[in-house]
């Protein structure tokens, strides 16, 4: 029962694991599109700002040339003409007029007023410059009128700013503000969020807030504006994105939940099978013939196991060898694949009658295991037809191995060398081995015939070997030609699908007969 529940523990572990990483990665690809996609409406209020910011500069400029043109509080032809003259000239300016006492005495609308009809005070504040009322009561109409109105000196003009773009969209919100002793004052749009600091020209600042995405852009250190948009309005309001969002990420979470139970099978499902399965009947051996090249027949094969995991998958030792030995299940595994191979040729009337190797791991030999089961399973009579490979690779320490090889050799096994040329050992480590075989690495044989590099590597091995009385076994031939190539080179035996695949102990002992017959 723990563990069962260690397995279910180490899955959801790796399904919140995979899943945390793959949304963080998901969330961030969607912030980011969504911040391209708000960005890309900022700009288009941004450039509208700046042209409304122009036109207002614009027309600042005309009020300012009227006041210096006209200097006296005073009303005259003159003056409505020039008043005229500036209306028609103004991006947003109308109805302009003069104020004395905080009275309109004349507007290019009503003209000048006849002091027998008084006009309720104009609230502007304090004289000085330009001053600008946000929403004030127009008073030259009879019906309660609001406007905006701006303010220089004694003139004062009606404000009729152009809208900009996308504000009725309702999650997004525009502001104007701008920069005065009391702080930031809003003069345009129905944002409440205030800039956070004054910018430089062409400055934006991007930040989430509240549920608000912000956008500050500055035309100026005291004109700033803000965009902001309602993401739970956006998303509830744009039901297709929305839509297209939540499919993509219950698509990611799916995938992760596929990609959590393929890693588990394969890494966390294949240990615990490992543990539990790991027995005499789901190990199951194939053979592999080795031509002799010498006398032209097969008297030698390759002991090759295989593991059938609970999904009746037949798998082959480089999917589930690593595994094992993370496991410290290597001993356990040697035992069931030399008792297997023992039991497998005594059934068939094989055994004395055929050389056979088997593959075990260095700690089987340098910890005296391999000894023991030789004498626990082979008779001393057939002890001389089998040999133990080791890869070369994993040969590591030389010295820590040589004392039980002797000791293997006197029971009169063989030694062989696997993958010989991927490793790191030489010829002075093979000779403090008393090794039997060296097996050329199937990377030397392939493409022997066109590169002449390669021959080189294979005769050099091959007259070296000789010189230690070591017989030389090529793997993966699978062409004449290689063949024909490895033998002129001097290579004993060769092994490879050019003569068989790893086949049964049934079909390898048809093979046997069918070469004794000839």
């Amino acid at each position: 029962m723990k563990q069962i529940n260690h397995v279910y523990q180490q899955r959801i572990f790796w399904f919140l694991s995979t899943t945390a990483i793959s949304l963080f990665f998901v969330l961030l690809i969607i912030s980011l599109g969504l911040h391209l996609t708000w960005k890309a409406r900022s700009v288009g209020i941004y450039n509208a700002t700046q042209e409304m910011d122009n036109h207002m500069q614009a027309d600042l400029e005309i009020i300012r040339s009227l006041a210096k043109k006209h200097p006296k509080k005073e009303c005259t032809e003159s003056i409505l003409k020039s008043m005229r003259i500036a209306e028609f000239e103004a991006n947003n300016l109308y109805e302009f007029g003069v104020i004395k006492s905080n009275q309109l005495i004349c507007t290019t609308i009503q003209g000048i007023l006849s002091p027998s009809r008084p006009i309720a005070p104009i609230d502007f504040g304090n004289e000085g410059d330009v001053q600008l009322t946000y929403n004030a009561k127009v008073h030259a109409h009879k019906s309660d009128v609001a406007a905006m109105q701006i303010k220089f000196e004694h003139f004062r003009a009606l404000l009729n700013i152009t809208p900009l773009p996308l504000e009725k969209i309702e999650w997004i919100n525009i502001g104007i503000f701008t920069l005065t002793g009391s702080g930031f004052n809003r003069v345009y749009g129905n944002s409440d969020i205030i800039p956070s600091q004054a910018g430089e020209s062409m400055n934006t600042i991007n930040r989430f807030e509240k549920g608000y995405w912000i956008e500050e852009f500055c035309i100026r250190k005291t004109d700033c504006g803000v965009v902001s948009v309602d993401i739970l309005m956006f998303l509830n309001q744009e039901r297709g994105i929305s839509l297209l969002l939540i499919s993509f990420i219950f698509s990611i979470l799916m995938l992760c939940n596929y990609v959590t139970l393929n890693l588990h099978r394969k890494r966390i499902s294949y240990a615990n099978q490992l543990r539990r399965g790991l027995n005499f009947e789901r190990i199951s051996l194939v053979y592999q013939p080795i031509y002799s090249l010498n006398d032209m027949s097969y008297n030698y094969c390759e002991v090759l196991c295989r593991w059938k995991d609970e999904n009746h998958k037949v798998l082959r030792p480089d999917l589930f060898i690593e595994q094992v030995e993370l496991n410290g299940q290597s001993r356990e595994l040697t035992e069931i694949v030399i008792a297997k191979t023992i039991s497998e040729l005594k059934e068939h009337d094989l055994l004395g009658k055929i050389n056979f190797a088997v593959n075990i791991f260095p700690d089987d030999i340098s910890s005296g295991h391999a000894y023991k089961l030789i004498k626990k399973y082979l008779i001393p009579e057939f002890r001389n037809t089998l040999t133990l490979e080791i890869t070369e690779s994993e040969v590591d320490d030389i010295e820590s191995m040589m004392k039980e090889i002797i000791s293997l050799r006197q029971l009169s096994v063989k030694i062989s060398i696997d993958d010989f040329g991927t490793g790191y050992s030489n010829f002075q480590h093979l000779e403090k081995l008393h090794v039997d075989y060296l097996k050329i690495d199937k990377s030397f044989v392939k493409g022997i015939e066109s590169k002449t590099i390669r021959s080189n590597l294979v005769r050099h091995i091959a007259n070296m070997a000789r010189e230690l009385n070591l017989k030389i076994i090529a793997e993966g031939v699978e062409e004449e030609a290689q063949l024909i190539i490895i033998k002129e080179l001097g290579v004993d035996m060769s092994q490879g699908y050019f003569h068989s695949r790893p086949i049964s102990i049934g079909l390898l002992k048809k093979l046997l007969n069918f070469e004794n017959e000839l």
